[in-house]
C-alpha cells in the first residue's frame, strides 16, 4: 500500500508497512499482506545484492573474453557504464521538462 493510497483510505499517511498490516482485521488478509511484503522485501534486497555485484564485474569479462583488448576502453567510460541509472534519470528528466514545455495547457 502506497502512503498516498492509505491517506485516501485511512484519512493520514502511513510511512511503516507495519502500521498499515495492523489495520487489518480480517487474519487471512493479515497473513496475505505479510507474505507480500515479506516477498517484495527480499525480492528488494537480492536484486540489490546481484546488481551491486555483476555491475563492475562485467567489463573484466569482455577482457577475459577478449571481446576487447585490455587498456582499450578509458575509466570515464567505465564510470559511465556504472552509472548508467543516473544518466537514465537525467535524460527522463530532460525529456519530461521538455516536453511540459512544449505540451499545450489544458
Amino acid at each position: 500500500m502506497s502512503a498516498t493510497a492509505a491517506n485516501a483510505i485511512y484519512g493520514q499517511t502511513i510511512w511503516d508497512p507495519t502500521d498499515g498490516l495492523a489495520r487489518f482485521k480480517n487474519p487471512v488478509l493479515l497473513i496475505v499482506a505479510m507474505l507480500a511484503l515479506y516477498i517484495a522485501t527480499l525480492a528488494t534486497n537480492i536484486a540489490a545484492n546481484v546488481v551491486a555485484a555483476v555491475l563492475p564485474s562485467l567489463p573484466v569479462f569482455f577482457v577475459t573474453i577478449k571481446a576487447i583488448a585490455p587498456g582499450s576502453v578509458p575509466d570515464p567510460l567505465i564510470e559511465l557504464y556504472n552509472y548508467a541509472w543516473f544518466i537514465g534519470f537525467a535524460l527522463a528528466s530532460v525529456i519530461y521538462l521538455v516536453l511540459r514545455k512544449i505540451a499545450p495547457k489544458s
